[in-house]
């Protein structure tokens, strides 16, 4: 049985990872929406940090619960801004996110009382 060591919303509207893009001078760049978001998951999530990194260390992978509630039903691909999230938690606990592994629901209206944004649920074990 898995249990929750980190349960967090992030009140946000939800950006899915864009691809790369090439600049004008031939240059491939991650556009603004996306660092923005990335930047906004790693603030929230900053304060678990130390517990992250501990359960990535013990179990040698993260299981992560994804649950997103966009502000309407013109969104992004979910699977997207899961990549977004697992990009977020590498960058916070500098590890690569190919041993996370996840589970994503979304519902395509604002949480009732939380409204638009990101839960982020991490598992230990």
């Amino acid at each position: 049985m898995k249990n929750e060591v980190v349960n967090h919303f992030i009140k946000c509207i939800p950006v899915g990872k864009e691809r790369p893009r090439k600049g004008k001078n031939g240059v491939f760049y991650t556009p603004r929406k996306t660092i923005d978001f990335e930047k906004k998951i790693i603030s929230e999530l900053l304060q678990y940090k130390d517990i992250i990194q501990r359960v990535y260390d013990k179990c040698g992978r993260l299981h992560i619960g994804c649950f997103i509630w966009f502000p309407n039903e013109k969104h992004p691909d979910p699977d997207n801004v899961l990549k977004s999230v697992y990009d977020a938690i590498a960058k916070l606990i500098e590890r690569a996110d190919k041993h996370f592994c996840g589970m994503l629901t979304f519902n395509c209206e604002p949480h009732p009382i939380e409204g638009a944004g990101v839960r982020v649920v991490i598992y230990d074990g």
